[in-house]
């Protein structure tokens, strides 16, 4: 777990070769295909955790803040003549805060590393996509060398 509630713990940077599939070693891909699902579904995982733990934090920090502004009004500049401040008053207070805009940033942020990651996984179900049409291909012998028929005499092709 990171010190900092506020940040995600994990980070949505890609492989180099994440995007990249060898046309010349489709069963290689395939072996490895499982592997990066799994890496990616874990650290989709691990950032929706992270993101809840935000927003749990998220909101301790909203509510102590609100405490804070309730039992000492004055300190927070709201005074109102004697008067109890306004809930609406309270609110806008507690949004100001810095330690409570901080606290929403860090949620921000884990939900932005959630979306990166969502988008890594759903780019793997691409890639398998790709993987199968690209072994498709392959079958149909898209990849071969230009061969002449059997019964061709190359040595016409070389007179040319």
């Amino acid at each position: 777990m990171k010190d900092n509630q506020n940040e995600p713990a994990t980070t949505s940077k890609v492989e180099p070769d994440f995007f990249e599939i060898d046309k010349h070693r489709l069963d290689e891909e395939w072996l490895r295909q499982p592997r990066f699902r799994w890496q990616w579904e874990e650290k989709l995982a691990d950032a929706r955790r992270d993101h809840e733990r935000s927003k749990a934090a998220c909101r301790v920090v909203c509510a102590e803040a609100e405490l804070a502004v309730r039992l000492d009004p004055g300190k927070y500049d709201l005074d109102n003549g004697g008067k109890a401040p306004t809930e609406a008053s309270i609110k806008a207070k507690v949004d100001t805060l810095e330690r409570v805009k901080a606290a929403n940033d860090g949620v921000i942020e884990s939900k932005h590393a959630v979306d990166i990651i969502q988008a890594a996984v759903a780019t793997i179900d691409d890639r398998k996509k790709a993987l199968e049409n690209a072994v498709q291909l392959f079958l149909a012998g898209y990849w071969a060398e230009p061969r002449l028929p059997k019964d061709t005499d190359a040595s016409k092709f070389n007179e040319m």
